[in-house]
């Protein structure tokens, strides 16, 4: 374990100076710095999906996005993997390990007909947007129901300063189905931070991956809880 805590502090030697820029890790870099027995102690039992690092006032950060992996669905010459459940986990290195910061749980809904739940890593961000010294945090996921029309859960989870504050949006074909409530506590957050989490529903939207209705940013700005 002290190599690994070595080889963390040298890969982490340039990255203090630029603390608001996270750094993905490849899979060899995951397996070195969190073997099966060091995943166990954190009570990691999916596999890692993607992992990033970043520097704040903590110290060395890794958030680790973890999937199940349940079952494959062919559809033609096509496979795709089903989740039922996901976990993130934050840890923060420490001189004999990892110390757990935070983490995050969801699973499909059976009973709304989801069949998979997975992360949506480019929408996750990694930045001290307040200038506290410390990451604030954003981490998207969906889910996925049988039918098309159904069009799952998308949620964009923010960790401030130990709190989770959530946006969920129920995605549909029909008006009637799509809604999107905000938690009161986003609109006591500073400017810096709500900015952050319009521009991740935007980006989302303009690439149609979800589509929150006419009017959700002017809901917004009036602080409506649900849009």
């Amino acid at each position: 374990m002290k190599s690994i805590l070595l080889w963390c502090a040298l890969a982490f030697a340039g990255l203090a100076a630029r603390a608001q820029d996270p750094a993905p890790l490849s899979k060899g870099e995951v397996n070195t710095l969190f073997p099966e027995t060091v995943k166990a102690r954190l009570g990691i039992k999916f596999p890692v999906f993607k992992a990033f690092a970043f520097q704040d006032r903590h110290g060395s950060n890794y958030v680790l996005l973890t999937e199940s992996q349940d079952s494959i669905v062919h559809d033609g010459p096509n496979a795709d993997t089903l989740h039922r459940a996901i976990k993130a986990v934050c840890v923060v290195a420490n001189g004999d390990g990892y110390t757990k910061n935070w983490e995050i749980n969801d699973f499909i809904d059976k009973t709304a007909g989801e069949i998979s739940i997975w992360f949506w890593s480019k929408s996750c961000a990694f930045t001290d947007l307040d200038g506290d010294g410390l990451a604030d945090v954003f981490i998207a996921y969906s889910t996925k129901g049988e039918e098309d029309g159904n069009g799952g859960r998308l949620k964009l989870i923010l960790v401030y300063k130990g709190q989770k504050i959530a946006i969920r949006h129920q995605d549909s074909d029909l008006d009637e189905g799509r809604q999107t409530r905000v938690d009161a506590t986003f609109y006591a957050l500073p400017a810096t931070v709500q900015q952050q989490g319009i521009a991740i529903l935007k980006r989302i939207v303009q690439n149609e991956e979800a589509y929150l209705g006419s009017g959700w940013e002017e809901g917004m700005k009036k602080h409506k809880s649900v849009l």
